[in-house]
């Protein structure tokens, strides 16, 4: 019996880090970008984008860290899926990665490094690529305070 039930929670383990079917596009999407899949840790979160969200955090960094206009999927949902991948150039260990799919497919997402513990690391998010927030804003972050980038970034995708 003992055996029986070691057999059994070995195949839920397994079955555990397995990717849904039709979760297999992130995946890809994240191969492409050169990164190997270390496991697949769920689908933490689905939202509505709205104007309410972008301007209010942390919403407002994760998509200020997109190299995409946020207002192409205002009123869509976006669907968030967790991997823990290795050869991404934010760190030589392994990094969390959360894809952003509109319709089924990829967008974008963010990226920290991972920690064994559960605290989030100094600093908070990345792009996917592993770009900071002055980054991918360029030529919009030049020159100005955060407080200045956050009152354009209010000015543009609030109500």
């Amino acid at each position: 019996m003992k055996r029986w039930l070691s057999v059994f929670l070995l195949f839920l383990l397994i079955g555990c880090n397995q990717i849904p079917k039709d979760r297999l596009t992130a995946k890809l999407f994240l191969e492409q970008k050169g990164y190997k899949m270390v496991s697949y840790e769920g689908h933490p979160e689905n939202y509505e984008l709205t104007s309410e969200k972008l301007i209010a955090m942390p919403y407002m960094m994760v998509w200020g860290l997109q190299q995409l206009n946020p207002k192409s999927y205002i009123g869509k949902m976006i669907h968030v899926e967790k991997f823990i991948v290795s050869n991404h150039p934010l760190s030589r260990g392994n990094v969390v990665v959360n894809v952003f799919e509109v319709e089924g497919k990829p967008v974008g997402g963010t990226s920290i490094p991972y920690s064994d513990s559960n605290f989030v690391m100094a600093g908070g998010c990345w792009s996917l690529e592993g770009k900071s927030l002055e980054e991918i804003q360029g030529e919009t972050f030049q020159s100005k305070t955060f407080q200045e980038w956050r009152a354009d970034w209010i000015s543009i995708y609030g109500k």
